[in-house]
Formats: C-alpha cells, sequence, structure tokens
C-alpha cells in the first residue's frame, strides 16, 4: 500500500474509511517517539497503544503502524500534534504576568519565522511566484531588496539571527571549538528571550542529518523549545521504506509540508497566548535550490493561505526568509550567482492593524526595504517586537550600532562595515581598479591565499598542503571604507583595496572565493576571514570534523 490511509485532525489520528474497509486489514498501533535521554541524535519509542478506529493521541509525535489478518505490516506513517501541557502552561502564564509588569510591552504579538534553505531573493521571485504573491497581496509583506547575509552557511548565518553575535563571537564567549561537538545549549538564541517572558515555543526543521545546531555543533541536551520536531525527523530518517520522490514525501505529503503545518497547528493551538515559532525547510533545497524551488512553491502557498484562513496573522509578526542563496556549482561561478549567494529572500509581514495603528513604523518598515540590512537587524527587530513599545527611537547611528530594528529609519549612509558584513560577502558596488590586468600583482594576491589556507591546514596533520593550480577569476576594488576588518591598526588613511579572487587549489581540484585586503602603503595583504568553497568535496575531508576546515581540507589517507 503506498496510500496515505492515517490523517490528523486536532489530535484525533484519523483512520481512512478505505483501510477500514480493507478485508484483510487487523489493527493499528501507535507508538509515541521520544528524545533519547540527553541526546539530540536518537529516540525511544514508548509502548504500542492498539486502535482499530480514530483514536485521540497521548503522544505529541506518533509512529503508525498497521496490521493484516496475518500480523504482516500493510502501512507505516508518522505524525506530530501539538498537546498542550497544563502544568508548563500554569508556568508560561506566571512569567507572562511577570513581562508585563516588568516591561509594559505596548502590544503582544507571535512571532513567525519561516525559512528556506538555500533561497535567494531573486531565485524565489523566479520559481515561488504564488508565495510570493501571498506575502506582497494578501498579506502586505515588506521585501528587503538590500538584505545580505554576513556569513557562509546555515548555521552561521542562524547564529547572528538568533543571538545578535557572528557565531565565532558566541563559540568563543563559550570558550569552545566547532571541532569538538560542544551542545548548543548555551548559545543565547532569542527564543529563551521569548520563553522567559511567557511565550510558547517552537522549533521545527528537516534533513536531522544536517541540521542547524548539529552538523557543526553537538545539538541540544536539554529541550530547547516547548515544542521540538526533531524526535520525529530522526525516526522519520531512519525509515526508508516511508518516503518517495527523492527521499522528499512522506507518502502523500512533503517534508516541507509536515514542518510548515507543524507551525501551523501550534499557532491554532495557543490562538490565546503570546508563541514563537522557526519554522525552517531544508530537504528539498539544500542541494538544489535552482533546480527545485518552483516546487516548494505550492507547499509555501498553501500554509500561508491556511494561516490566514484561520486567523494566525491577526496577532502575528511573519519573517519569512533565507539563510543564503545557492553556494556551489557553476552557477556561484558567474557574478549573478556570487550577487545571489550573498543576498538570501528577507520577507516581514505585521497585522494589518499594525499598519494604522503605527504608521510611523510602517514608513520605516517600507524604507528600509530599499536599504542594506543584514542577519543583525533581524535580531534586533524581533527584540523590539518581544519589548514592543510603539515608539521608533529615531536618529539611529548606524557607525556604532552593528545590527538596528527595521522598525527603526536605517540611514541612507550606512555601509557594509556598519552592518556586520564583511568585505568577501558585501555587494555593494565598488570602482573597478587597473590592478586587474596587472598579472604579477595576481599572482602575488593568490600566493598569499594559498599560504593562508596552508596557515590554517598546518595544525591538521592528515591534511595534505595545498598548491595553486589556477587563479579562475581576479578583480581589485578601490575600498571607501575607513573601519575595514582588521586593518584599523594599519591602514592609516592610506588607500585600501578590495581584491575578489577564485582559484583552483590541489590536490583535490578545489575551487575557491575568497576575498583579501590589500594596503597600498604598506603593500600588505590581509585575509577578510571568509572562504567560499563553491564545488563539492565530498568525503576528501572525512578525517577532519568542523564547517571551517573541511572545506579546505584534504586528506592525506
Amino acid at each position: 500500500m503506498t496510500d496515505t490511509y492515517t490523517s490528523q485532525e486536532g489530535l484525533t489520528l484519523r483512520l481512512s474509511e478505505k483501510l477500514m474497509r480493507f478485508a484483510r486489514f487487523s489493527h493499528c498501533e501507535y507508538r509515541g517517539i521520544e528524545r533519547d535521554s540527553n541526546s539530540d541524535r536518537k529516540v525511544i519509542f514508548t509502548e504500542s497503544t492498539k486502535f482499530t478506529d480514530n483514536v485521540n493521541v497521548t503522544h505529541d509525535q506518533v509512529k503508525v503502524t498497521c496490521f493484516d489478518i496475518n500480523g504482516i505490516v500493510i502501512y507505516r506513517n508518522y505524525h506530530a500534534f501539538i498537546i498542550p501541557k497544563t502544568k508548563r502552561i500554569k508556568e508560561l502564564d506566571k512569567q507572562l504576568d511577570q513581562h508585563k509588569a516588568r516591561n509594559r510591552p505596548s502590544e503582544l504579538m507571535n512571532v513567525w519565522m519561516i525559512g528556506i534553505e538555500s533561497m535567494s531573493r531573486l531565485n524565489h521571485i523566479r520559481n515561488m511566484p504564488k508565495t510570493r504573491d501571498v506575502l506582497l497581496n494578501k498579506l502586505g509583506a515588506f521585501d528587503f531588496q538590500g538584505y545580505t547575509k554576513v556569513a557562509d552557511n546555515s548555521f552561521v548565518n542562524f547564529v547572528p539571527i538568533l543571538t545578535g553575535h557572528f557565531a565565532q563571537e558566541e563559540l568563543e564567549r563559550l570558550n569552545i571549538n566547532e571541532s569538538t561537538k560542544t551542545p548548543a545549549d548555551d548559545l543565547n538564541i532569542v527564543w529563551k528571550n521569548f520563553s522567559q517572558a511567557g511565550y510558547s515555543t517552537l522549533f521545527g526543521e528537516g534533513f536531522p542529518n544536517f541540521g542547524t545546531f548539529q552538523y557543526t555543533m553537538g545539538g541540544f541536551q536539554k529541550l530547547p523549545t516547548d515544542y521540538y520536531l526533531r524526535p520525529l525527523t530522526i525516526a522519520l530518517e531512519d525509515d526508508s521504506g516511508v518516503w518517495n520522490n527523492d527521499h522528499n514525501c512522506v507518502h502523500q505529503r512533503s517534508e516541507t509540508s509536515i514542518i510548515l503545518q507543524y507551525g501551523l497547528d501550534f499557532f491554532k493551538t495557543f490562538r490565546n497566548r503570546p508563541a514563537f515559532a522557526l519554522s525552517f525547510a531544508v530537504r528539498l533545497t539544500h542541494d538544489e535550490a535552482i533546480k527545485y524551488a518552483y516546487t516548494a512553491d505550492d507547499y509555501f502557498f498553501e500554509i500561508l493561505n491556511k494561516a490566514l484562513y484561520n486567523g494566525i496573522f491577526n496577532k502575528t509578526v511573519l519573517v519569512f526568509f533565507g539563510d543564503h542563496g545557492f553556494r556551489i556549482g557553476d552557477f556561484v561561478k558567474t557574478f549573478i550567482g556570487k550577487t545571489e549567494e550573498r543576498m538570501p529572500m528577507m520577507y516581514v509581514a505585521v497585522p494589518k492593524w499594525f499598519h494604522q495603528k503605527y504608521p510611523q513604523i510602517v514608513n520605516n518598515l517600507s524604507h528600509n526595504t530599499r536599504q542594506l540590512t543584514s542577519n543583525f537587524d533581524i535580531y534586533e527587530t524581533l527584540k523590539d517586537i518581544l519589548y514592543f513599545s510603539g515608539k521608533p527611537k529615531g536618529n539611529i547611528d548606524a557607525t556604532t550600532k552593528r545590527g538596528i530594528s527595521l522598525f527603526e529609519k536605517i540611514p541612507d549612509y550606512r555601509t557594509c562595515d556598519n552592518a556586520g558584513i564583511l568585505p568577501h560577502w558585501c555587494v555593494c558596488k565598488l570602482e573597478d581598479d587597473g590592478l586587474t590586468k596587472n598579472s604579477a600583482f595576481r599572482d602575488r594576491s593568490a600566493q598569499f591565499f594559498v599560504n593562508e589556507v596552508n596557515n590554517r591546514l598546518k595544525y591538521y596533520k592528515m591534511c595534505s598542503k595545498v598548491q595553486l593550480g589556477k587563479v579562475n577569476d581576479f578583480k581589485i576594488f578601490k575600498s571607501t571604507s575607513k573601519n575595514l576588518n582588521n586593518l584599523s591598526a594599519h591602514s592609516n588613511g592610506f588607500e585600501i583595496y578590495i581584491i575578489k579572487i577564485s582559484v583552483l587549489l590541489n590536490p583535490g581540484s578545489g575551487e575557491f572565493d575568497t576575498t583579501l585586503i590589500y594596503n597600498a602603503h604598506s603593500q600588505t595583504f590581509d585575509s577578510s576571514g571568509a572562504i567560499s568553497r563553491i564545488n563539492k568535496y565530498g568525503r576528501t575531508a572525512d578525517c577532519v570534523k568542523g564547517e571551517q576546515i573541511q572545506p579546505l581540507c584534504y586528506c592525506t589517507h
């Protein structure tokens, strides 16, 4: 049987009439899916509950197995429910009262963050027109055209959004190294602030082998949010028999739809209390964002319309975003590909009544859609929602504040430096310089980069030293910045050049993009710190762990 014979309605697990009429049908069982003690990588199953008709479940996440009269399994499926926890709600109600008394927020608004892996703004426009139409024309969302990522991949872009700090800053604060797989519990993630203020919280993402907080770090030892989808996604991943459509669908439901429906059920359950949710769809666009983005359009279109029908956005701020654009492959070697990699989509929608009640904030949001914005601004906006005053501060000094709430008016003079965007990720127009045609200078720049990579690899004896294969692309620009990262000590106002270089390194034929800084006065190079691996490295770096070092390493054995 390949059809879907179970569905859910509220807290009821329903059996289809077709299954119950099947002559050889005997019964079904469900088992609760729970985290294995303090592990974020294993699950345990509870004792089974037998049923032959619709049943009210007692577990948030369940595995369903159906049998014929000979005891042979004829069907398996998985379902996630939002079951209110009375004791927890009482705790949150008390914290909510304290939040209202202490901080006196002018409004209590929900937050639903919906993210799509590797989704650039332009790719979203090209391939998800139905979703974009709902965002702009039904929700009145603001489309942030200058939104630029601040780091390479998912984890290092999520951390600034959720903590207001670079990932490296958070790791240094905790005195940990990414290769140690330290648990992520101590990261200052903003959902903790919402939880402490009495909000119910949820985090749901798919593709558990590449989990945002598990691929780089060690996941969570304690439950990170009140509702957490990971146990179900782990159980699903281990059951290859229920998947189809290139491992994107479970029977007739896409993994993307499961994640989104989980978020919608959460807000429907907690209509009468504040809630924060982060729903992140990964699998469908992780490796083929350009190829498969259009197939996701219906899933997001459907869930946004369902949420509208159920009145979810009457008191919910929607943050609809991409972590970054597509990062690997031939497309990234083009100018537009490099631009899209750096400029993910970012939409923010506020309730309709908000437009009339807070016109100045709405004007600021509209103004900011044409300004340079970054991950740090989203974090400040989330804090602004939590401690909402309804009164913009005004007169923001962009040179002293890395993150600026989108509810404030972002100044026109803001630069990538101001916004926490390193030169490697900055897409602001620079003045091209004649040095681009200087082959000797090109070779010096490339050799500096080779030395930089080998310097990073020297602590990993199992990695080969690299050599320059060839320079694929080379451009030099005059910098207008006076605050380039790591250069304040020796720039002294002399001309600074930004070098964008793409090279092939051996062994392994690794293709890399990086940005270098050149000081014309001291005639010295400096690294911007960021290196992009733009082709796949497969299993060639399995001898080391860590997202920073693996793309550079080619194992010696």
